[in-house]
């Protein structure tokens, strides 16, 4: 019955520190415009997001795991009363 406000961007769990080195994570609305912090959500509302997981392109081959890697994200986002 209250708005919401988002307190801060979206944060990942799940994620290995090694796992970290070449992954990256993109939290879109889904539009594709970015998530700010300060948007508020309607009382009653909802709203659906996008979660983008990639590697990253920059890094080196040994950098890589060389065994197959299991990861079960958990995003979190924040929001506080409006």
């Amino acid at each position: 019955s209250v708005d919401a406000k988002l307190n801060a961007l979206p944060t990942v769990a799940g994620v290995s520190t090694d796992q970290d080195v070449y992954t990256n994570y993109t939290f879109t609305h889904t539009d594709g415009t970015a998530i700010a912090v300060g948007e508020t959500i309607a009382a009653g509302a909802s709203k659906n997001f996008k979660v983008r997981v990639e590697f990253d392109d920059s890094i080196t081959a040994d950098q890589l795991p060389e065994e197959a890697q299991t990861m079960t994200l958990t995003v979190g986002m924040n929001y506080v009363q409006a």
